[in-house]
Order: structure tokens, then C-alpha cells, then sequence
């Protein structure tokens, strides 16, 4: 099918370069669930202030009980203890309780 990406693909998105030449970033997600679903907070990786951005909020949540945990295979993920500013998506997921 054209036109359609793969769930696995980084995201890319054209940006204006000098001239008329188009450059491209590459592009990585944080995924925030909570009880109200989720939340996609999306941030370029060759941006400096966006990366700094997304470990501090890596770092608020997994401070906060989340977990993190980024894609290992189709279906599988890893638990992440340090931010991974190269991860194309990092899932966050409040603390289960049980009872």
C-alpha cells in the first residue's frame, strides 16, 4: 500500500532547508497512559531544547511511579530505566495496583 507507514517506522517529517531543497527529521514519541488514555508527545531529535524537554519529562514520570518501556520486536517491549533520547517510541504506564 503506498502511503502508508509502518507502526515500526520512525516518523519523518520535511522541514523547509535553505534553498528549495527539503531536509528531514527524524522524529521520536513519548506515549503517556492514563486513565483517560493516552497522550503522544512528539520531538525532534536533533533538536537540543525538544530532547531536553522530553528527559525531563522522562524524568517527572518514571519519578512520578510510571514505567517506561520501548519497542524490543512486533508485540514486545523493554522496561527502561534511563531516558534513550534515540528510542523511536517510549510507552509510559502508570504503576498497576493490585488488590
Amino acid at each position: 500500500m503506498q502511503g502508508r507507514q509502518s507502526i515500526n517506522q520512525r516518523p519523518r517529517v520535511a522541514k523547509p532547508a535553505s534553498g528549495s531543497q527539503f531536509g528531514v527529521r527524524e522524529m521520536a514519541t513519548q506515549i503517556v497512559m492514563d486513565r483517560t488514555g493516552d497522550t503522544r508527545h512528539t520531538f525532534d531529535i536533533q533538536n537540543r531544547a525538544e530532547v531536553e524537554k522530553a528527559e525531563r519529562r522522562f524524568r517527572e514520570l518514571t519519578g512520578a511511579g510510571f514505567t517506561a518501556a520501548v519497542r524490543s520486536g512486533p508485540g514486545e517491549q523493554r522496561v527502561i530505566r534511563s531516558f534513550d533520547p534515540t528510542a523511536e517510541e517510549t510507552l509510559f504506564y502508570p504503576r498497576l495496583v493490585g488488590g
